[in-house]
């Protein structure tokens, strides 16, 4: 329903050279076919089928045959401005940021909500994005940034666990020596009423209370300064986890 917006945001950058891996993962409907069409008529688009595997399969499969020096995701319900990567780009040059972050809108029941951290664009530090990680004003989404391809290669990606991206960013940044900060809202973030995240489980909450656990570790591990900003999100969704698990029937994965 969502994809074709999707892959036509991408088509119409301003920033036309780029290379654009659709990943099929397993889709029971007409995406893959849609993909394949789309790729047909633009030779940057290049379509990879597979079983389901799970988002983070999903995208190790992808960064796999990518070429490009820097990474950007798009998720297939959302679509992004014209110029997104173009600004991302430039302003990674500018400031040599080994990751580059703007601004996104929620669209939620037709509703275009801005989401921004600050009143402007800026640099930071390893040390201060991390510190805004941890207390959740930079929100740890993957998709509306662009990474030096190589912060990945020590990043174990999760294959079937939801919030995968909350579970990685924080190594992924600190990989990274410089992070750059646009303020224009250029990612368009649809919450999709069928999507993974809105319909909430008793394994999605699970998911959710083991993403904050290993980020807290994480930072006990290098940033221990930053680790009490996390805590009332791993007590929040550890009790969401919680409840759910206990009085709802299917329990199995525990």
């Amino acid at each position: 329903k969502y994809i074709l917006q999707c892959l036509e945001s991408m088509r119409d950058q301003t920033f036309t050279h780029f290379e654009a891996i659709l990943v099929d993962d397993g889709s029971p409907d007409s995406c893959g076919k849609i993909c394949e069409e789309f790729a047909a008529k633009d030779s940057r688009f290049k379509v990879i089928h597979q079983a389901n595997g799970g988002i983070g399969n999903a995208r190790k499969n992808g960064m796999n045959i990518a070429s490009g020096k820097y990474l950007g995701f798009v998720d297939p319900d959302d679509h992004i401005a014209k110029d997104m990567y173009e600004k991302l780009y430039k302003e990674a040059v500018r400031t040599q940021a080994d990751i580059v972050i703007c601004g996104y809108y929620r669209i939620e029941q037709e509703k275009f909500i801005p989401r921004t951290i600050c009143e402007g664009n800026m640099v930071l530090t390893r040390e201060e994005s991390m510190k805004k990680l941890a207390d959740g004003s930079l929100k740890s989404y993957l998709w509306n940034k662009l990474y030096r391809k190589e912060l990945f290669e020590e990043v174990q990606l999760n294959n079937r666990n939801s919030f995968e991206d909350l579970a990685i960013l924080h190594e992924i940044f600190h990989q990274a020596n410089k992070i750059a900060y646009l303020y224009d809202c250029l990612y368009y973030y649809f919450i999709n009423p069928n999507g993974v995240v809105v319909n909430l489980t008793a394994k999605k909450e699970y998911d959710h209370f083991l993403a904050w656990h290993k980020r807290k570790t994480f930072l006990q591990a290098h940033y221990p300064e930053f680790v009490e900003l996390t805590y009332d999100a791993f007590i929040n969704f550890g009790a969401r986890a919680y409840w759910l698990c206990k009085y709802r029937k299917k329990m199995s994965f525990l």
